[in-house]
C-alpha cells in the first residue's frame, strides 16, 4: 500500500525519468542500497530531528488508541491538513509551468501528464478522509489550514524556485521514506492498535511486508524508489564535501515541518 502524499511525491521521481539527462531509471536497474540516506539518517548531528520525528506524540499516541474517540479526531485533524497540501502542491505544479524555459515543449508535456495526475490524489484523499477516516464534509469545508501546514506548502514552493533538481528530491525523504520508517517502528510496538483507522490509513498504508527477506525493513516501494534514485544520481549532481551542509539543511528543515504538521493535529490547542 502506498499513502496519497507518497505517492504524488514519488511521481516526481517517475516523472525525471522520462526527461532526458535528467536522472538514472532505477525503475528498471536500481538496487536500494540506502547508502545516501542513511548517511544523513544516521548522522550525529541529525539525531535530534529523527528522534523528534519517530517519536511524535500524534503517531505514537493515535497507534496506541487507549482513547478511541479523541483518537479518531486527531487523526482526522490531520487527514485535513495533508488534504490541503495535496491542493497546494496542485497549485504549485500549475504554477511551475511557467518556468520551463521557452522551447523544450518535450518537458512541458512530461510535466503537463504529470500535473494531470495530482487531482486524482486529491480526489482520492478526499474520497478516503470521508469514507475510512468518517470526516463529514462539512467540517472539511469550515477547516482552515493550520500554521504548520502553510509554512510547509510555503517552503516546498520556495526551496523548489531555488534549489536544483537533486536537492528537490532530497526535500522528499522526510515525507516518503521517514513515514515508512515510521510507520514499521509502529507496527513493530506491542502496544499498537491493529483495528484502528490509524492503523490502515497512515501505517498500513506506508509499509510494505510482502518480502521480509529482501526488504527487512518493509519499506513502501515509493520509498525504495526514492532510496535508489538518490544512490543513483548523487555523484552526477554535487560533491559532497560541498552539498554535505546543504543536503542536511534540507533534510533537518523537512523533518521538522513534518513533525509540526503532525503536532498542529494534536496539540489541544492547534496551531
Amino acid at each position: 500500500m502506498n499513502s496519497t502524499r507518497a505517492a504524488q511525491a514519488i511521481d516526481s521521481v517517475r516523472t525525471d525519468l522520462k526527461v532526458p539527462g535528467r536522472g538514472i531509471d532505477v525503475l528498471e536497474k536500481g538496487s536500494t542500497t540506502n547508502h545516501f540516506i542513511n548517511k544523513l539518517w544516521n548522522a550525529e548531528e541529525n539525531r535530534d530531528v529523527v528522534n523528534k520525528f519517530l517519536n511524535n506524540d500524534l503517531c505514537s499516541v493515535c497507534a496506541e488508541n487507549k482513547d478511541p474517540k479523541a483518537c479518531l479526531e486527531w487523526f482526522q485533524t490531520y487527514a485535513i491538513q495533508d488534504l490541503f497540501y495535496l491542493i497546494d502542491y496542485l497549485k504549485f505544479k500549475a504554477l511551475c509551468l511557467t518556468a520551463i524555459p521557452q522551447g523544450e515543449v518535450p518537458t512541458m508535456a512530461v510535466e503537463v501528464e504529470s500535473i494531470s495526475k495530482v487531482p486524482g490524489y486529491v480526489t482520492g484523499w478526499l474520497h478516503s478522509c470521508m469514507q475510512k477516516i468518517r470526516i463529514s464534509p462539512e467540517r472539511i469545508a469550515q477547516e482552515e489550514r493550520s500554521v504548520a501546514e502553510l509554512a510547509y506548502a510555503n517552503y516546498l514552493q520556495v526551496e523548489a524556485s531555488r534549489e536544483d533538481w537533486f536537492n528537490g528530491h532530497v526535500i522528499m525523504i522526510a515525507r516518503v521514506y521517514g513515514w515508512s520508517i515510521l510507520a514499521k517502528e509502529l507496527y513493530d510496538r506491542p502496544s499498537t492498535d491493529r483495528s484502528s483507522v490509524f492503523y490502515t490509513e497512515f501505517i498500513l498504508a506506508n509499509i510494505d511486508t510482502s518480502d521480509r527477506v529482501n526488504n527487512p525493513d518493509c519499506l513502501s516501494k515509493d520509498a525504495r524508489e526514492l532510496s535508489a534514485f538518490l544512490d543513483q544520481n548523487v555523484n552526477a549532481w554535487g560533491n559532497e564535501i560541498d552539498q554535505k551542509k546543504k543536503w542536511s539543511s534540507l533534510f533537518r528543515t523537512s523533518f521538522r515541518l513534518e513533525v509540526a504538521l503532525f503536532h498542529s493535529a494534536f496539540s489541544p490547542y492547534g496551531a
